[in-house]
């Protein structure tokens, strides 16, 4: 980075300095530790240049950026920057996609990118955030202006690795602990916009005061806390004595973490979808969160987030495979059967104990899949897109055409094409049979493969973290619709084709309705089978929702709650993820649950 130590600067004083900065374009990096403000920091710097921005004369400002703060984790590290901020303008700010894209192009966005920190996990290290500075680094972008925040051992790390000290060309600050003078004034300010919020804010200002040096004070130095405290006072000012009262700062700290669950509790009541969101059920519920993640990932140190399609591990894995597995291998079981009766009322039922014999296959092999500890590893939520950023329609055909899986698969689907026709039809139902059979694999593969995305591309489309079951719900029953029904519609054909090629067996077939109805329970059933096993995330979401209202351990509805511990302040959103704010307060949860067990 050309630039020597990071200047310490007021987070007040943030957008005048980055106005001020002579070097053209005005590239910039702000740092700090744990709970020291950087995402209020990008918020007042957003804010700041703003209104420079409004009150500059109309044909200068319209060609000052506009300043967008946009959260970094959501970017898989490898897809192409400007795409990727177009697609994040239209998701966070509800701007037209092409309007988005011309005014990246004309260099009128000033991208405020927060979170560079949370880009990557401990299985990925800092390889996302490296090449997120490698894309700012290199043309077109490293001659725009840019804005980066992260976290000051995570930039250091960065820097050490690749001795390219950074973001080129760019100035850095440091965010510094708020001295006590800087807390009374922010604590002034909230109570006299408040109006008259009564003794309680008195009781605190007056401890920091006379105790500049106390616990107190030095609780309240960074601005998390300092926050959490405003917000704690705000609606519930019989904190104010027990914070004043607090001999040192792990007691202030336990107090606003205890404090917080109740905040958010008040500021949502007399709200009907929230009326079950006691002090005491949020509580048990974030207790669970916690030692879900801890389960899930062994290192609360280190991975402290969970998508909504990992929700369904926190009832219980053991359990929701075991009755996910129940239920599926019930359901699948009774359709079957209403199936294979239907298939076997005519005068000979050859084929209709071919098609029971593949029920009872299927119903094997759902369960074994089902019940597979190596799948629940591996689960997460499918999406399909009409359209992806960066891939053509070319190339995503392209993608298909070239799997040699779908080359293979359009190889086995000839194979029983033709030795279904050799059976039906002797050797002039061969190639009809082949033929018609490579057809029908080749829609079912090439089909699906075209709409579904892999999970990388999901960060590419911005996927919505409170949608994920509902996409793959979505993509489950596309999917299962095109092989029930195409398997409905061509293997027919085929069987038609094969007979009036050389009917080597007529005596099967009574009429049209012969002919149909066992096909078509063959495709109704590999529609069904295909569904069962390709829903297993939403289907396991749906067994651990039912669990959780019997037991009561999370909410019945994990995707409400999740986003409204996000909007309260409790969690926060990482890529497609939700994270508890900071480490400490995670560590503190699993703390309390440690000690739930114990009594």
């Amino acid at each position: 980075m050309d630039r020597g130590e990071p200047r310490l600067i007021p987070i007040a004083d943030i957008p005048d300095y980055y106005g001020q900065l002579a070097q053209l374009p005005q590239r910039m990096v702000m740092i700090g530790g744990a709970g020291s403000g950087k995402t209020v920091a990008a918020a007042t710097l957003v804010l700041g240049r703003l209104r420079a921005r409004r009150d500059l004369a109309r044909g200068r400002r319209s060609e000052e950026p506009v300043p967008v703060r946009v959260n970094a984790a959501g970017w898989d590290g490898r897809r192409d920057f400007r795409q990727w901020l177009t697609n994040r303008l239209g998701y966070d700010y509800g701007v037209n996609t092409r309007l988005a894209q011309a005014l990246v192009d004309a260099r009128l966005i000033l991208p405020v990118i927060d979170g560079l920190d949370e880009m990557d996990t401990v299985e990925t290290g800092v390889s996302r955030a490296r090449a997120m500075l490698d894309r700012l680094n290199e043309g077109p972008w490293r001659d725009r202006p840019v804005v980066v925040v992260s976290r000051s051992e995570v930039f250091d790390q960065l820097v050490r690795l690749t001795g390219d000290r950074g973001l080129h060309g760019s100035a850095a600050i440091a965010l510094h602990a708020f001295d006590p003078a800087q807390i009374l004034d922010h604590l002034t300010e909230r109570r006299d916009r408040l109006g008259d919020p009564g003794p309680a804010w008195s009781v605190v200002l007056d401890r920091i005061a006379d105790q500049p040096d106390g616990p107190l004070a030095k609780a309240l130095a960074t601005p998390w806390l300092l926050g959490l405290a405003m917000t704690t006072l705000q609606h519930d000012p019989r904190t104010a004595r027990r914070l004043a009262d607090c001999t040192d700062e792990g007691s202030v700290t336990e107090l606003l973490f205890d404090a917080q669950i109740r905040t958010a509790v008040e500021s949502s009541k007399g709200i009907d979808r929230y009326e079950d969101y006691t002090v005491e059920n949020v509580e048990k519920w974030m207790k669970s969160l916690a030692v879900g993640i801890e389960r899930r990932h062994g290192n609360p140190d280190g991975e402290t987030a969970v998508r909504l399609d990992e929700v369904w591990e926190i009832a219980g894995s053991r359990l929701c495979r075991m009755l996910h597995t129940v239920a599926v291998t019930f359901l699948l079981t009774i359709g079957l059967a209403v199936v294979v009766d239907s298939a076997t009322t005519g005068p000979d039922r050859g084929i209709g104990s071919s098609i029971g014999g593949l029920a009872c296959a299927a119903v094997v092999i759902g369960f074994v899949v089902q019940s597979s500890d190596i799948s629940s590893r591996v689960l997460t939520a499918k999406r399909m897109a009409w359209i992806v950023p960066e891939l053509s329609a070319f190339k995503r055909l392209k993608l298909v055409v070239g799997d040699d899986r779908a080359g293979a698969a359009v190889g086995v689907g000839a194979l029983i094409g033709g030795l279904s026709g050799w059976t039906l039809g002797g050797l002039l139902g061969v190639v009809p049979g082949a033929l018609l059979g490579a057809v029908v694999v080749g829609l079912w593969i090439g089909l699906p493969a075209w709409l579904n995305v892999s999970t990388r591309t999901q960060l590419g489309l911005v996927t919505n973290e409170t949608r994920l079951i509902r996409h793959d719900l979505e993509s489950t029953v596309v999917n299962s619709l095109i092989t029930g029904f195409g398997a409905c519609l061509v293997l027919p054909m085929v069987v038609w084709v094969s007979i009036d090629g050389a009917p080597a067996r007529p005596e099967l077939f009574s009429g049209e309705l012969a002919v149909m109805l066992p096909t078509m329970s063959i495709g109704l059933i590999g529609g069904l089978i295909y569904g069962i096993i390709r829903g297993v995330v939403w289907q396991r979401h749906f067994v651990a929702t039912l669990v959780f209202r019997v037991t009561k351990a999370f909410p019945g509805r994990p995707a409400l709650f999740l986003d409204w511990a996000r909007r309260s302040g409790l969690l926060r959103v990482t890529g497609a993820a939700y994270q508890f704010r900071h480490e400490t307060y995670h560590r503190w949860l699993l703390q309390k649950a440690a000690g739930d067990t114990k009594r």
